[in-house]
């Protein structure tokens, strides 16, 4: 008789202690997470299409290592448009030297409104999209960290099903 009751008081503790870990899986609110999810998501969606639209409204502007389009149409326009800068016109009648031509060039990057402008305005959007990709990049971990809290509870929630039948 004394047997018989050890093995259920070790049952009852077994039970008490798998009742403990389901109350604490059920405390971790796992409903309030997962509702955290359509929330995360349209942000995310909101990320990319803020990125997507402004890197379209400024298409000309938005340039790799070197210049963008529109810093390159405005130098090829100065490249080639007739100047009365003392330097590009000579009345001797000699031609610049490449290296002149291109120091007179680098020169207008800084000189030429419309080019410095166009320059500034650059910088400005890479700034701008750089800021934009940061966002996508934080709503797309917070949501990935959402549903690796979500993985790793529903583990638990098996592992305590196995044990506990």
């Amino acid at each position: 008789m004394l047997e018989i009751e050890e093995r259920l008081k070790q049952k009852l503790a077994q039970e008490e202690a798998s009742r403990k870990k389901w109350e604490a899986i059920f405390l971790q609110k796992t409903g309030a997470t997962l509702a955290l999810i359509p929330d995360l998501e349209a942000g995310l969606e909101k990320a990319m299409r803020a990125e997507a639209s402004f890197r379209d409204l400024n298409y000309g502007y938005v340039g790799g290592a070197g210049d963008c389009a529109e810093v390159k149409q405005l130098m090829a326009e100065v490249r080639f448009a007739p100047t009365d800068d003392p330097i590009i016109k000579r009345g001797d009648g000699t031609k610049l030297t490449e290296s002149a031509k291109e120091a007179w060039l680098t020169l207008q990057r800084t000189k030429n409104p419309a080019i410095a402008n166009a320059i500034a305005r650059q910088k400005v959007v890479a700034f701008e999209l750089e800021n934009l990709h940061i966002s996508v990049e934080m709503a797309k971990r917070k949501l990935d960290n959402v549903r690796s809290v979500l993985a790793l509870r529903t583990a638990q929630a098996n592992f305590l099903g196995q044990r506990s039948v």
